[in-house]
């Protein structure tokens, strides 16, 4: 097969017109390139190109009687790395032109004037005018990096550079033989499988594409030496060509892992970094197609319960089941509170910690690298400034005893409106036991209150929060029949407590839309915010887009329309929480950093979010 192409071009990037020749534009790498600096050497042009060998060449610059060689890129018929040059005669006409003999062995590539010990080197190539005729590119089928191609023809020479697959460009001056007759290249360890074409080098080249396709091989792996792996443990990828990896990549790590591959290319070698999960390794080639391996596994930390979820108090133990938990380093606690490895107890199946001081209501997030943690269900604390403690114990109920403190004008009923919960803390007198139950009743006769008989509690080993919500027939009947005794069985009353009734702060109706709208009716201004304290509830009322499929809130400050830092904490480390189907409102408790945040520069409460409709906000 011939493929006949003139690879020949008239018009260069940069032409000067100099006593009728055409000359060609050049810079200098190394010296000063400035044309109007007539006190440094500067090659300004070279012509006429395409050039014919044996020829006589211009070359236009400055000081040129300082130049001590003219280099051409010599063509040569031995397979060697190293690029050669071939120095040519030359006569100097004046300092501002040279006039050169084009050597007969010299191919398309870059002009060099050689000055002492510096060298110009020209931006554009020497091209030629001869046609080349390409008649054979061999071999093209099984190729891998550092494969020699050759290609024959007539003034092959001519070709000023080869472009394999995915714009790999091969220059003329790096052609390991390049003769008249053929040229030999290296395959790249970049390229790939696909088209290759010749080009002539001009400003406007000519490109001529060979009509088959090479097939270069690429990496192909077959096996890994465990899927089980261990941080740190090395391990070994056996395959084919596997040194054309350049990069091993595991998942989540930004820089790739040290490796070695053994002298046939068949086996690779690394080690597990400390910070990375399980999934599969990719072997970057150079040629960027990625190999991958199977897939493995790492002994990872795995979340299933904790507990207390609720009512928790400063010194309360908390204790975390799950799997591979004594991988933990660090626990990130609501509030900011950062547990180290050492500050808590750990096993394989447990962790347990102790509640700090200033603990917020949130997630627990479980560390066990930079890139990886996983989060537990939320957990609350107790917050007395959300309730009014009107008794506190302990008092032991077995066998129906009475406790008659709330009774007999001990506390005045008249203040409790309808609405507010009456809120008891009790435990398990026998921790044991399989049952228990406490019973609400009026002092007189012990009578049982209208809505509510006894009441059993689940069996635990914690202090539970129990609450009933009196009608306005109940608090009527206290106030008449002197107050309330509890009674029931098999339990410790600890302490009795009223929730506050909430404040409305605003009403309306705002659209949030799709995150494209803002609440800003209680920020600047709109509300005062300096009566409010930490550990008191804001509640949150709204209306659902029922078109919509989802459903976000955020709570946030004016200034910046920042989220609220504990609230933070609550949404998981997200700016906001995802609200469930059908809901009607969020009861969220204020945090220290919050009130703080809302009352220092913060210039107050913001919202946003998504397909919710707020209709409502009030503070309890």
């Amino acid at each position: 097969m011939k493929l006949y192409h003139k690879l020949s071009v008239l018009l260069m990037s940069s032409l000067l017109l100099v006593g009728g020749s055409m000359l060609t534009g050049c810079d200098n790498d190394d010296l000063d390139t400035n044309p109007y600096n007539k006190a440094d050497v500067n090659l300004l042009g070279f012509g006429p190109c395409p050039l014919k060998r044996l020829d006589n060449m211009r070359i236009t610059g400055t000081q040129l009687n300082r130049v001590d060689k003219v280099l051409f890129p010599q063509g040569n018929t031995l397979l060697t790395e190293s690029t050669t040059y071939e120095e040519a005669e030359f006569r100097l006409v004046n300092n501002e032109e040279i006039e050169v003999v084009v050597p007969d062995q010299t191919v398309p590539g870059k002009l060099r004037l050689v000055v002492g010990n510096d060298t110009i080197v020209s931006v554009s190539k020497i091209t030629f005018e001869e046609t080349a005729v390409i008649e054979n590119v061999t071999p093209i089928r099984n190729l891998r990096a550092g494969d020699v191609i050759t290609i024959s023809g007539e003034f092959v020479w001519n070709i000023a550079s080869v472009t394999f697959s995915d714009h790999v460009v091969v220059e003329a001056e790096n052609f390991l033989k390049n003769t008249r007759k053929e040229i030999q290249v290296t395959v790249p360890r970049e390229a790939q499988s696909g088209e290759i074409t010749f080009s002539n080098g001009a400003d406007k080249p000519q490109v001529v594409s060979w009509p088959e396709p090479l097939e270069i091989r690429q990496t192909v792996v077959t096996g890994l030496s465990a899927e089980a792996l261990e941080f740190g443990e090395t391990i070994t990828i056996s395959g084919i060509d596997l040194d054309l990896v350049e990069r091993v990549s595991f998942p989540l790590m930004t820089e790739g892992a040290a490796f070695t591959v053994n002298a046939d290319g068949t086996q690779l070698t690394t080690a597990v970094p400390a910070t990375t999960v399980s999934g599969t390794i990719s072997l970057v080639q150079y040629s960027g197609l990625i190999a991958e391996t199977v897939a493995y596994t790492l002994p990872m930390a795995e979340y299933v319960s904790i507990s207390p979820t609720e009512d928790l108090k400063e010194g309360d133990a908390v204790v975390i089941v799950g799997k591979n938990l004594d991988r933990i380093a660090s626990i990130n606690l609501p509030g900011g509170i950062v547990l180290e490895q050492g500050e808590f107890a750990q096993s394989e199946t447990q962790i347990q910690f102790t509640v700090p001081e200033d603990m917020g209501d949130g997630k627990v997030v479980l560390v066990q690298h930079e890139n990886y943690s996983i989060e537990t269900d939320k957990v609350a604390m107790h917050h007395d400034g959300a309730e009014i403690v009107i008794w506190t114990g302990p008092w032991p109920c077995t066998g129906w005893a009475g406790n008659q403190d709330l009774a007999w004008g001990n506390f005045d009923w008249s203040t409790v409106k309808v609405g507010q919960e009456i809120i008891f803390y009790v435990e398990f007198a026998d921790p044991t036991a399989g049952w228990a139950c406490i019973s609400p009743r009026v002092a007189d006769g012990w009578g049982n209150l209208p809505s509510v008989g006894q009441i059993d509690l689940t069996p635990s080993a914690e202090v539970q929060r129990v609450v009933f919500k009196p009608t306005a027939e109940d608090l009527e009947a206290l106030q008449t029949k002197n107050g309330l005794v509890i009674t029931g069985d098999g339990f410790i009353l600890k302490q009795v407590a009223l929730s506050i009734l909430e404040t409305v702060l605003w009403t309306g109706s705002v659209d949030l839309g799709n995150w494209a709208n803002g609440f800003q009716e209680l920020a600047w201004g709109g509300c005062d915010w300096t009566t409010v304290s930490a550990g008191q509830k804001l509640l949150v009322y709204f209306e659902q887009d029922t078109a919509a499929d989802f459903w976000q809130l955020k709570l946030g400050q004016g200034n910046g329309w920042d989220t609220l830092p504990d609230f933070k904490d609550f949404a998981g480390g997200a700016d906001a929480v995802d609200i469930a189907a059908g809901d009607t409102s969020l009861e969220y408790v204020l945090g220290a950093r919050d009130v703080a945040t809302l009352q220092d520069g913060g210039q107050g409460l913001i919202m946003q979010g998504a397909n919710l409709i707020i209709k409502k906000v009030a503070i309890q």
